[in-house]
């Protein structure tokens, strides 16, 4: 291999870890900062279109933490929000 390739490999190679270090910290800067607000008082801020209970989490954090894999695994831009009849938390779709 020569020079060059070597290193516009490094660099590419550089260049990806930065990226992904970038979305670990923002990844983690969402899970641990976002503060999500107090849901609508209204039934589907409780319950889903079909009438069951929508999941409810115990802290914001795991919230987060769930609306981040739901992104990632999914593709859905899920928020949570606090839901003002149980008081936990719940995810759901801003439209």
């Amino acid at each position: 291999m020569t020079l060059k390739k070597e290193k516009l490999l490094k660099w590419l190679k550089y260049g990806a870890y930065v990226l992904a270090g970038g979305a670990v910290l923002c990844t983690a800067g969402y899970v641990f900062l976002n503060n999500p607000g107090m849901g609508k008082l209204q039934l589907r801020s409780h319950f889903r279109k079909d009438g069951l209970e929508k999941v409810g989490y115990d802290s914001a954090i795991a919230a987060n933490w769930q609306a981040v894999i739901d992104f990632v695994t999914h593709w859905t831009r899920n928020h949570p929000y606090k839901c003002p009849i149980c008081d936990k938390f719940h995810l759901g779709h801003r439209h």
